[in-house]
């Protein structure tokens, strides 16, 4: 009988590799057809599979531009300088106080970012996309890149499903939302001190002098932990305002009610996106 189930084992197990075989293709596509292809009507209709391609794709050469649309790029890339100023995310100091190799560089990535037309204001009426900047740290560059905690916990679908199930028991409304210049709101750092060489737009809005460089005093795109930085500071400020955090989940936030013990409002985080919902003492807390 031992023999039997040895047998029917192995063939299970044969059965389950075979099913598990998958054939692989590749068709090259040279560089004169992909920027035929840009010229097309429709281009949305190129497709690409490898997400290097993708990217190439998507960012932007300002040779390529008008007038009209470098002056965009140019208030991007100012709004975007504005956040980092306002988030406190740089200040000054002057650069022999740090070894060449603690100095990151960064770098301006630009796209064109789609307009939904329930979005468009006045002033987008007929746009269909708006000029975006992002100022990113190179931070495969740091040192101590292998030392560096950065596992972010993210929101899993049992999660996401037990918040859809009890914002519709409750009869709450669902809403979604986005945190804008997330990882410029991350927790200080501590411990390590990062030296930054600004870009050009960044030094001028600082008024630095040659000899001075920025040190980041906070998160930034691009830095390694960056995702958790911005996880720290938001699981901080929702605890001060009397979330909990239940044993299921650390991207899902629960709001009790004092007395009766029973859930005011329910948030589910994934990054700097999110659901949430609740009742009128919940959305007071969410304002706050």
């Amino acid at each position: 009988m031992m023999t039997l189930y040895v047998k029917a084992f192995s063939v299970m197990m044969s059965m389950l590799m075979l099913w598990m075989q998958f054939w692989k293709s590749e068709i090259l596509v040279p560089e004169h057809d992909i920027q035929s292809w840009r010229q097309e009507s429709d281009p949305s209709e190129m497709t690409f599979l490898a997400t290097a391609a993708k990217k190439q794709r998507s960012e932007v050469r300002l040779s390529e531009l008008s007038t009209a649309e470098r002056e965009e790029f140019s208030k991007a890339k100012d709004a975007e300088v504005t956040n980092w100023l306002k988030t406190g995310t740089v200040q000054k100091m002057f650069c022999n106080q740090l070894s060449p190799e603690q100095i990151l560089k960064c770098r301006w990535i630009l796209t064109w970012k789609s307009i939904e037309a329930a979005d468009r204001g006045p002033k987008h009426s007929e746009k269909a996309h708006k000029a975006r900047a992002r100022l990113v740290v190179l931070g495969f560059m740091h040192l101590k890149i292998i030392e560096i905690h950065r596992d972010s916990p993210t929101l899993n679908k049992l999660s996401k499903m037990l918040l859809l199930q009890l914002v519709a028991s409750k009869s709450w409304g669902l809403r979604s939302f986005d945190i804008k210049a997330a990882f410029l709101q991350g927790k200080p750092q501590s411990g390590r001190v990062i030296g930054l060489e600004p870009v050009p737009e960044l030094a001028k809005r600082m008024q630095l002098q040659p000899e001075q460089i920025c040190q980041l005093t906070k998160s930034a795109y691009g830095l390694i932990d960056a995702p958790f930085l911005w996880y720290q500071a938001l699981r901080d400020e929702l605890v001060r305002l009397e979330f909990e955090t239940p044993p299921f989940c650390p991207c899902t936030f629960i709001l009790w009610d004092p007395v009766i013990k029973k859930p005011d409002g329910i948030i589910g985080v994934h990054v700097d996106d999110g659901l949430c919902g609740g009742n009128q003492p919940f959305l007071s807390k969410l304002q706050e």
